[in-house]
């Protein structure tokens, strides 16, 4: 059963300009992953430029609330889907894994048949109408909604976290780049995060390429101070990575092997595989994925943080945007495609390539080096959400 809420706030913040938008995802305020930090940070952006009402499709039963958005917008419209969370164990789980890899190429969730347009929503009033993945099928369920809309008024806006047929994370098909431009065709702009997957996504969508834009996720900077910080001894260096670690795609191996020679602490909170041949010493802990309050309780323990670059893949990950405020080190390692110049304010970060030498050196020298490399808020200032959305969309009304 599909129960609808609505609720209504008057924002604490005043909307600059007259511009209207409705904001639709199934990541925000019910959810503790990346795409809901990002979904976070945009709309608090979006919220400095013009007044947003938000849609969220809340997918699974007993979800908790982990963020309160209240302050961005003027009214929330809340889609409980109620899905029960499957179970990947066992025979049955196995099979529906391999079903639900085979069905992704063509429909990437179930979030795709969704029909949206049971919600009474007068979408009459609004300049512009956003998508936001991921789930990618957010994307599916607005185009059913906005395709039985005639005379729409509003300028539709794709978000996309990762592209379709290009995300390492999934198998695709020459199906899957069919369905992706046909999805892309019915947008009036498409938004991409990292500027390597814009051109790509450009190369392989000609049609389509006039119409896709770069918007950096950027920085939230209205609490940061600059913290300065220094380690006097290597006993007291604790290292955290916290994120999934698939080897298809994200190599945790050289780390693990490093660390376990040189004797540095390190966490691992997360899914995912290490080399069987590598023997790890009792200083690296290995643990499952944790709930973001867990943890956010436990960072401060630590004296660095670690980002690990995806081995294939444009993307630059959005941890890197929310660890440059951290009060830690952070540790940037490397791998891929991606390379130092296109990592944003990249002197704020401890930088190695993932393979055994260059970490092994980095890790020898940050324990004999460990002053914390500060960062001002000027440097920072280019990265500010709510400039680069209020830039964005002066952009768009010049355009229309």
């Amino acid at each position: 059963m599909i129960i609808i809420f609505v609720f209504s706030f008057v924002r604490g913040l005043s909307a600059n300009g007259d511009k209207k938008s409705s904001f639709i995802t199934s990541e925000l305020e019910y959810s503790n992953t990346s795409a809901a930090q990002r979904n976070n940070i945009l709309l608090k952006g979006m919220s400095y430029s013009m007044s947003v009402d938000v849609l969220e499709v809340v997918q699974f039963k007993d979800s908790d609330k982990y963020f309160d958005c209240s302050s961005y917008y003027d009214k929330r419209y809340l889609l409980n889907i109620g899905y029960p969370k499957l179970d990947i164990d066992g025979k049955k789980g196995k099979f529906r894994i391999f079903i639900s890899k085979i069905l992704k190429s063509v429909i990437p969730d179930k979030i795709a048949m969704l029909k949206l347009n049971l919600l009474d929503i007068d979408l009459s009033c609004y300049d512009y109408i956003i998508s936001s993945s991921d789930p990618k099928g957010i994307h599916i369920a607005t185009v059913k909604w906005l395709k039985n809309i005639p005379n729409r008024k509003a300028k539709y806006i794709q978000y996309w976290g990762d592209p379709w047929f290009s995300d390492v994370s999934r198998t695709t098909t020459f199906l899957t780049k069919f369905f992706e431009n046909k999805l892309l065709s019915y947008s009036d702009y498409i938004i991409y995060n990292s500027i390597k997957t814009l051109s790509s996504q450009r190369n392989l969508f000609g049609d389509c390429s006039n119409k896709m834009y770069f918007l950096p996720r950027g920085v939230d900077l209205t609490n940061f101070k600059s913290q300065e910080r220094t380690i006097s001894d290597l006993s007291e260096v604790r290292m955290l990575y916290a994120g999934d670690f698939n080897p298809n795609y994200r190599n945790l191996n050289f780390l693990v092997r490093v660390c376990s020679e040189l004797g540095i602490h390190l966490d691992i909170y997360g899914d995912g595989e290490i080399n069987k041949h590598i023997e790890i010493a009792d200083n690296i802990s290995i643990n499952p994925r944790v709930s973001l309050n867990y943890l956010n309780d436990i960072v401060p323990n630590y004296t660095h943080q670690i980002v690990v670059l995806n081995s294939k893949g444009n993307q630059v990950p959005g941890k890197i945007y929310d660890l440059l405020t951290c009060k830690q080190n952070v540790i940037l390692i490397l791998d891929g495609e991606i390379n130092i110049q296109d990592i944003p304010c990249n002197e704020r970060f401890i930088i190695s390539e993932n393979n055994y030498d260059s970490l092994k050196l980095i890790l020898k020298k940050e324990s004999l080096n460990l002053n914390y490399p500060s960062i001002s808020i000027n440097s920072l200032s280019q990265l500010s959400i709510n400039t680069l959305v209020y830039d964005f969309f002066n952009r768009l009304s010049k355009d229309d």
